[in-house]
């Protein structure tokens, strides 16, 4: 939700920073790539237990997404295909995050921390999921504490903070897990009274 709040809130912003990319040269599907980039990256420098750099660069990463259908909308190029390929680039930075947090936590031995890291992530697949298949059987979904937009805040900060603690990490992939579990039970609730409904 915060990402559709956030883009309301900064719609001015927004759209000139769309304008601006463009001028610049960027496309979409350029800005979608290099934010990919910039997530491999950051799960490089997170395999290294570098969490400053790798939050600095994974929240660049972050604007990127943002601006890309800024971009598309200021060179009318917004399309179905341009939103399904940004989809999947999305689960492919997740999945890097993801992965590289379990590789850190395993290499220093935090057991505990990987097996977080893994709900946390089938937490993040199932929100992404449910979302999907509600939407195309034409049920809303757009419900849930923590989206997309919410666990790169969440994670973002956390790795920026974490060179001070390391032990920050792992809390934030706690709160991750917590609150997608609830973001996941909200979301089935949600499209189950819809579908019964339908029925």
């Amino acid at each position: 939700m915060l990402d559709a709040k956030a883009r309301e809130a900064l719609q001015g912003f927004y759209g000139w920073t769309g304008r601006f990319l463009a001028r610049l040269g960027f496309t979409a599907d350029s800005l979608t790539v290099l934010g990919i980039v910039f997530t491999a990256i950051a799960g490089w420098r997170i395999t290294r237990g570098a969490f400053l750099s790798a939050g600095i660069i994974l929240t660049a990463g972050g604007c990127l997404d943002f601006c890309d259908g800024a971009v598309a909308k200021a060179r009318g190029t917004a399309s179905v295909r341009g939103a399904f390929f940004d989809s999947v680039t999305d689960r492919v930075s997740d999945s890097i995050v993801f992965s590289t947090l379990v590789w850190y936590f395993l290499r220093t031995n935090n057991d505990r921390g990987a097996i977080v890291t893994l709900v946390a992530y089938g937490c993040a697949v199932l929100t992404s999921y449910i979302r999907a298949k509600a939407e195309s059987l034409e049920f809303d979904s757009k419900v849930g504490v923590l989206e997309r937009a919410e666990r790169l805040i969440v994670i973002c900060t956390v790795m920026i903070l974490g060179f001070l603690w390391s032990h920050l990490v792992e809390a934030g992939v706690w709160v991750i897990a917590i609150f997608g579990a609830i973001t996941v039970l909200q979301r089935l609730v949600h499209v189950t009274r819809q579908a019964s409904a339908a029925d």
